[in-house]
């Protein structure tokens, strides 16, 4: 508590993370292989942006690609 006020630092980014961590496990109940459960933990936890087929990229159209 005292690091808080002296230093201005919280753990609200690891506590944000293990939750994140937390939904994940949720959301992939079911999976059969533990592989494509740590994929999936990795890639909510991390600031790749996957682009879902049916979602339109904006300079696709300028490009004529979609």
């Amino acid at each position: 508590m005292l690091n808080t006020i002296e230093y201005g630092l919280t753990n609200a980014r690891i506590e944000a993370i293990n939750n994140k961590i937390k939904l994940s496990i949720r959301m992939v109940y079911g999976f059969r292989n533990i592989d494509n459960m740590m994929a999936m933990i990795m890639l909510r936890c991390s600031d790749i942006k996957v682009q879902l087929p049916w979602e339109k990229d904006e300079w696709s159209s300028f490009f004529c690609l979609g």
